[in-house]
């Protein structure tokens, strides 16, 4: 009888075992499942995150290389809608199979130009549902933004323009060249386009443009375009 009851009691042991190994073995998946389809989601909510900064900067970037400082800007607005809505139907189309839901607002473009403090922007929001995942509330605004400031210009061996240049969130541009500057002078009847004779990087978004003393007083433009194609033109007298 000893023996028999040591063969149960080993038995309901052994059994007790094998349920915890199961019951670890299925958490173990069930947590591995959610750290996959949380990597999942996460990996499209990113691609989906950097597609709508790319479409708000190509959209801006089209425009400011057609704008000429005067234009209405609402002259570009039918262009905007229309680039943009081809992205979100592209968006429906793509993920289609996860039922997307989609709230959004058009972009807004401002362009202020011809001062000595400019600036060309683009802004809009986007919210994504994914219903047959499980997902809801990825909500979030995008700015896309090009800002320059004249910060002195100065007469001495050269015309010397100190100026600033930043992207969104005060982000600084360090990466213009001279190729990114154009400057034209008004000579009383046209503008011209004046030669760079000198041109500095500092970093932290802070440039000198060095052009002939003989400008010293007359109407300058400052075109500015950086490596994304955003243009920006600033205006000194």
């Amino acid at each position: 009888m000893r023996r028999r009851g040591q063969i149960v009691i080993i038995a309901t042991l052994v059994i007790a075992i094998l349920i915890l190994s199961v019951a670890a073995m299925l958490y173990e998946s069930a947590t591995s499942y959610q750290r996959i389809r949380h990597e999942y989601i996460s990996g499209l909510l990113d691609n989906i995150n950097r597609e709508f900064d790319k479409v708000l900067t190509y959209i801006l970037a089209s425009i400011t290389q057609k704008y000429d400082g005067n234009t209405e800007i609402d002259a570009f607005q039918g262009d905007v809608y229309l680039k943009f809505d081809y992205w979100i139907k592209f968006l429906l189309r793509a993920f289609s199979s996860y039922d997307i839901q989609m709230d959004f607002t058009y972009p807004v473009l401002d362009l202020s130009w011809n001062s000595s403090n400019a600036y060309s922007s683009i802004s809009a929001r986007l919210a994504i549902n994914m219903t047959k995942l499980g997902f809801y509330g990825w909500n979030r605004t995008s700015v896309i933004l090009l800002n320059a400031t004249i910060l002195s210009v100065s007469s001495n061996s050269y015309l010397e323009i100190n100026l600033t240049v930043n992207k969104e969130y005060g982000i600084p541009d360090e990466k213009l060249s001279e190729q990114s500057f154009t400057i034209l002078y008004f000579n009383g009847s046209q503008w011209n386009e004046a030669d760079i004779l000198e041109f500095y990087n500092y970093g932290g978004g802070k440039y000198t443009i060095d052009v002939s003393r003989d400008l010293a007083g007359k109407p300058l433009e400052i075109w500015i375009t950086d490596e994304r194609g955003i243009i920006v033109e600033l205006y000194y007298s």
